[in-house]
């Protein structure tokens, strides 16, 4: 595994992840219930499961 594939797959570890993106999405709300955050989820291109993330989504186009 190269340099850059290993730092990008320690950083996927660090991460909670979440097996579907529902339950992703329930703990968005949650949190933005019980603590005023706004999170966003999205699909991790390394381990194929779903992450939070404070930076929203970047439009295509």
């Amino acid at each position: 595994m190269g340099w850059q594939a290993e730092q990008m797959w320690r950083s996927c570890l660090r991460k909670k992840f979440y097996r579907s993106k529902q339950i992703a999405e329930q703990t968005v709300k949650r949190i933005k219930e019980e603590r005023g955050v706004t999170l966003y989820v999205y699909e991790c291109p390394i381990c194929g499961y779903y992450h939070l993330t404070k930076k929203p989504r970047k439009e295509k186009g």
